[in-house]
């Protein structure tokens, strides 16, 4: 038996040399796997997910379209007691541009290899692959962090494990090494502005004003250059400020979550005062001489002086108020009585 595992660990060895040589290092690759399944990442709300390979099985990773929120993916592999007790017997494989996607009938592949490695001899191993520049990850005692790769590379992933000792014993064989895959996400939330415009209609002119409406976006008080582009912003609130010429301000609140879009839709309101009016039921409303028929609705009107008359049987009330831009008025008539204790 020691002479097998001697023979085993020379194998080893030697089989490792030509692996990490420089025939290793060329991007093209054919290899087979025993089984291989499909696992797919949403570019919302992405979750991991946990598999069980065999030594000799493959996954393929679908990554979206959208990795605006997916900084990188890791890969933790737990490796089992049997195998933990011949050290440098099993590799992994990471690979990009696979040839085809796992149907259950295919098992032979063809793709670009990113790495192949020995399985280190550790209950649990853990492999980042970033997928920009500037990810922020680092090496430590417990994870390894390759190089990252272009996103376009990233659409279709593979990842197997492979004996690289022969000789090894039937449970060997049979082990099962659970595989977590999961999104590492970046530390800031999504947020998208939807402005609209009420119609840009001067009171008594019947016509609107011409030309694209460019809005100024303030976020925290800093300009946003982009205001029709996601934003990236910490997770938290944040204030918002929306202005455009011949339109109020408006300010909103909102709240950003990681790796999560907020939508706001903010409806834009053009300077011209407004009015409704409240009363009886039975009375009559004139405005600068002007019957009103809907009172409570909400009415566009000039900048300036304006007269109103209530009207109830025999009875008239006239009101006069300025109106400014910018501002929203109500007009109510009320009917009150005074009771006195007379001695």
């Amino acid at each position: 038996m020691k002479k097998i595992f001697k023979f085993q660990t020379v194998f080893s060895i030697i089989f490792s040399f030509f692996l990490f040589s420089g025939i290793s290092r060329l991007n093209g690759e054919d290899f087979r796997v025993t089984k291989a399944q499909t696992i797919r990442f949403r570019s919302v709300n992405p979750e991991s997910e946990t598999i069980n390979l065999g030594y000799n099985d493959g996954v393929a990773l679908v990554l979206p379209d959208d990795l605006t929120f997916i900084k990188a993916v890791e890969f933790e592999i737990k490796t089992p007691r049997e195998v933990l007790q011949f050290p440098g017997g099993m590799a992994y494989g990471i690979y990009t541009n696979l040839s085809s996607l796992p149907d259950g009938e295919i098992f032979d592949f063809s793709a670009e290899q990113l790495s192949i490695e020995i399985l280190p001899s550790k209950v649990t191993f853990v492999l980042q692959l970033p997928l920009r520049e500037n990810h922020g990850l680092k090496s430590d005692p417990y994870a390894l962090v390759m190089a990252p790769i272009r996103p376009e590379d990233s659409a279709w992933l593979f990842f197997r494990l492979f004996p690289v000792m022969k000789g090894m014993p039937e449970e060997v064989e049979n082990a099962v090494f659970p595989v977590k895959i999961k999104p590492i996400l970046i530390d800031e939330g999504g947020f998208k502005l939807s402005v609209k415009y009420t119609d840009s209609v001067q009171p008594g002119s019947g016509e609107q004003n011409p030309g694209v409406i460019t809005p100024n976006v303030r976020i925290d008080e800093i300009p946003v250059q982009n205001p029709g582009k996601i934003q990236l912003l910490s997770p938290g609130s944040h204030h918002l400020a929306v202005s455009a010429e011949n339109y109020r301000t408006e300010v909103r609140v909102f709240t950003v979550e990681q790796a999560k879009i907020t939508e706001v839709t903010v409806e834009m309101k053009d300077t011209a005062p407004t009015v409704v009016f409240a009363g009886p039921d039975n009375a009559e409303i004139l405005l600068d001489g002007e019957k009103i028929d809907n009172p409570r609705e909400s009415r566009k009107i000039k900048p300036g002086k304006h007269l109103v008359v209530f009207s109830v049987g025999g009875y008239k009330l006239q009101k006069q108020f300025t109106a400014e831009e910018g501002r929203d008025y109500s007009v109510s008539m009320t009917v009150d009585a005074e009771i006195v204790e007379l001695e």
